[in-house]
């Protein structure tokens, strides 16, 4: 298994904080696997799926409608699920750890 893309890492975390991704240190990859362990499977897995976060070589961003198709949901409960992990993401409890890393 490979490790998440740095680059992929900083964008997620820019767009969780509402950054620009050259902001976020490279070293955010840590902190970041630590918050999304932190939400519900369902929320974490829709997060992932759609920003590119997968583990594996062939990991892209994928569409709520992808995501949906393959877990047996509807698209508008993917969306859901992401926005939900988004709001938690944002969250003071795990954005402090994540904010740590935005220079």
């Amino acid at each position: 298994m490979n490790e998440v893309p740095v680059n992929v890492a900083q964008k997620a975390v820019a767009m969780i904080l509402g950054v620009e991704p050259d902001r976020v240190s490279p070293r955010v990859k840590r902190a970041l696997s630590e918050a999304l362990l932190s939400l519900p499977l369902d929320e974490r897995v829709a997060f992932e799926l759609h920003h590119g976060l997968q583990r594996y070589e062939d990991a892209r961003c994928m569409t709520f409608a992808e995501i949906a198709q393959g877990y047996g949901l509807t698209r508008q409960r993917m969306q859901q699920l992401h926005k939900r992990a988004l709001s938690k993401l944002r969250h003071h409890s795990r954005s402090t750890a994540l904010r740590a890393y935005v220079a």
